[in-house]
């Protein structure tokens, strides 16, 4: 049994759930495994210049004031210009490096490398923007963009966008806890904390037998 979370590093709402989520694993994460799995949100046919895509700057503003997340002046420069394309595969590619060199702190990572883009307007999509995280992690700076520049990393992504995909989830941010091919919904979209611990602990409490929680 785990807990799989599914985010994009260019959702706006996942970027506003994160600090929840990071909460939730804080009270959790000793006592049962967290796989996060990048959804590919803008991706082949999708990755189009901002300009193309209606209501980010609305949406912005809308989980600012829900949920408290920065948005920077240099994020909402790329939506003035409007010619930037998010490539979620890219992306998705990053947070692979990242996760490979420090894997106990994925979702903190997951954080920052959104923070880069939503806060300060970084291209997720170029290795400098990798190695300005691991360096404020900490981490090998090297091993990361060599990492991301790597056939591996595009493998570790796609196996990402297949897992989300085996498991149904066709919206996001979203939380499931996982056994088998069994899942149940703890979270679709952002979650307040208080909503998402009591779901889980109405998952992992004892049941009578013959009573079974999780849906196939």
């Amino acid at each position: 049994m785990g807990v799989l979370c599914v985010v994009d590093p260019y959702c706006q709402w996942s970027y506003g759930f994160l600090p929840t989520l990071i909460e939730f694993w804080e009270q959790h994460k000793d006592e049962i495994p967290f796989h996060v799995a990048c959804a590919g949100l803008y991706r082949d046919a999708g990755v189009r210049p901002l300009c193309e895509i209606e209501g980010l700057g609305d949406t912005s503003r809308q989980i600012a004031e829900i949920l408290g997340a920065e948005f920077g002046p240099a994020y909402e420069a790329l939506l003035a210009d409007g010619s930037f394309e998010m490539n979620s595969l890219d992306a998705t590619r990053g947070l692979a490096a990242l996760k490979d060199v420090a894997p106990e702190k994925t979702l903190d990572l997951a954080y920052a490398q959104m923070k880069a883009f939503f806060r300060d307007g970084k291209d997720l999509s170029e290795p400098n923007t990798y190695r300005e995280i691991a360096t404020a992690f900490e981490l090998d700076a090297d091993a990361v963009v060599d990492y991301f520049r790597s056939p591996v990393s595009h493998s570790v992504a796609l196996q990402d966008f297949a897992v989300v995909h085996d498991y149904g989830v066709g919206s996001y941010p979203a939380v499931a806890l996982v056994q088998g091919h069994a899942t149940a919904a703890l979270a679709l979209g952002a979650t307040r904390l208080a909503d998402l611990e009591r779901a889980y602990q109405y998952y992992i409490s004892p049941v009578p037998e013959g009573d079974v929680h999780l849906a196939e």
